[in-house]
């Protein structure tokens, strides 16, 4: 999602692999792109020489296997400080980690900038928690370790840890209207089948999988605010604290209050811009 993977829904009568592009300028934290309807577009209105929004769109990397491809890349020009990644988990944070260090970390002439950094991720975790009793577990480890890590390596930071929604029957809103979602040319492929595994198997348990994932995400907020980072900075500066808090965001929304036509019409599964509209100024409004 913060990728912007289909946020524009396509004007073709079918699907095609050109169709399949990250809207990255019109992510609805990090898209920079001209009116676009986003955290970042929102700060530059009160401080036109913020840096890092993500401008523009590029075609999806495709892999025949797994259909997005799952190694990293990024294109600094487009991306920018978006380091996300379409279809990673939170096993893949290190990285994401590794490319914003790069940028804004504690050697380069942005480490006493203040900085807002967002952490949204997991949907990808849960769509194959289903195959994972121990899903939660391993989430907190992965994101606990890579925001430890984030904190070793910069400082003036404001981290936003942005709550997930519960969309275990997301794929069912589109079929309100049909026709609505186009189909893959010769109808070779249904991309929902490679996007949500656990969304076709029958009681999966993906809400109460999301719910673990936020109660995580509030601890560790709290953890992080607390003895964690004191320690971390110590060690590091020797200081007893540095410039950095950590929130929770819960997004609470009712996913089937959504209409169809803020899901992109491509897959009827990612949101497109008239949610992403919405849910940046749910977000902006906390």
């Amino acid at each position: 999602i913060t990728a912007g993977m289909l946020a524009k829904n396509t004007n073709l009568d079918v699907v095609q692999y050109s169709t399949i592009k990250e809207y990255r300028g019109v992510s609805f934290t990090m898209g920079g792109d001209t009116q676009a309807a986003s955290i970042a577009n929102y700060i530059k209105h009160f401080q036109p020489d913020v840096y890092g929004a993500s401008l523009g769109e590029k075609p999806a990397r495709l892999c025949q296997n797994t259909f997005f491809c799952l190694d990293a890349h990024h294109d600094p020009e487009i991306d920018f400080l978006n380091a996300a990644q379409t279809g990673a988990t939170s096993d893949k944070l290190p990285e994401q980690v590794d490319y914003l260090v790069q940028q804004i970390g504690l050697d380069t002439p942005h480490a006493k900038k203040w900085k807002l950094i967002h952490l949204y991720i997991g949907y990808n975790d849960a769509s194959v928690a289903c195959m994972n009793p121990q899903a939660v577990r391993d989430y907190k480890n992965n994101v606990r370790k890579s925001l430890e890590e984030l904190v070793h390596r910069i400082d003036y930071a404001f981290i936003n840890l942005i709550g997930l929604m519960r969309y275990d029957k997301i794929h069912h809103i589109t079929d309100q209207k049909p026709g609505y979602k186009k189909k893959f040319v010769n109808d070779t492929i249904h991309i929902s089948d490679y996007e949500c595994y656990c969304c076709s198997v029958s009681n999966n348990d993906m809400g109460q999988v999301i719910v673990g994932y936020n109660q995580v995400l509030a601890e560790l907020a709290e953890e992080l605010n607390g003895s964690i980072i004191q320690n971390l900075a110590g060690a590091l500066t020797g200081k007893m604290s540095k410039n950095i808090a950590v929130v929770f965001q819960p997004m609470n929304i009712d996913i089937s209050s959504i209409p169809y036509y803020a899901f992109s019409n491509v897959d009827g599964y990612h949101p497109n811009v008239h949610a992403g509209t919405y849910l940046s100024r749910e977000l902006w409004n906390q």
